[in-house]
C-alpha cells in the first residue's frame, strides 16, 4: 500500500480514556522491545519509565491516527506537550508507509525529545531533522 493510500485512510484525533489500554501496552511493548531498556529489570522498567509514562498520558493527551471508516481502530499515535515529543508508535503493519512522518509532523519544533528509541533515531535521521535529548523532562 502507497504511503498516500494508507494516510488517506486515516483521520487524526485526541485520545480518549477508551484508548488508555492500547496507548499503554503498546508504548510499554514497543519500549520494552527496543534497544532504550537495555539494563533495566523488569521492576526497574516498571518504576523508571512506565509509571513516568502514565504520569505524561494524564497531562498530555495523544494524538491517535485511526481509520475513517472505524475511530477505534488506531494505526499509531504521538504524545507530545507543548515543549517536546515523548514518543511516536506505529503499529508494526504500517510502518514505513508514512504514518510516522506524518506523526512527527504534528510535533512541537525545535524537536526535544524524552524517550529515544532506535526506530525514532532512524526516523528522524530519514527526515534529517536535528533534536535535542531531555529525558529530564520526565520529572516536570
Amino acid at each position: 500500500m502507497p504511503h498516500d493510500d494508507l494516510l488517506s485512510q486515516l483521520t487524526f484525533r485526541p485520545y480518549n480514556l477508551d484508548d488508555r489500554p492500547f496507548v499503554l501496552a503498546s508504548f510499554e511493548s514497543s519500549y520494552w522491545s527496543s534497544d532504550a531498556h537495555r539494563g533495566l529489570r523488569g521492576s526497574d522498567f516498571h518504576r523508571l519509565v512506565v509509571v513516568p509514562f502514565e504520569s505524561l498520558l494524564k497531562r498530555f493527551p495523544p494524538t491517535l491516527a485511526v481509520f475513517n471508516d472505524d475511530a477505534s481502530d488506531c494505526a499509531g499515535w504521538s504524545l507530545s506537550s507543548p515543549e517536546a515529543l515523548f514518543y511516536v508508535y506505529v503499529k508494526p503493519r504500517y510502518r514505513k508507509r508514512g504514518l510516522g512522518s506524518a506523526l512527527l509532523a504534528r510535533a512541537p519544533r525545535p524537536l526535544t525529545l524524552v524517550f529515544l528509541t532506535a526506530d525514532m533515531r532512524r526516523l528522524l535521521r530519514s527526515h534529517e531533522i536535528g533534536y535535542s535529548l531531555s529525558p529530564y523532562l520526565l520529572l516536570v
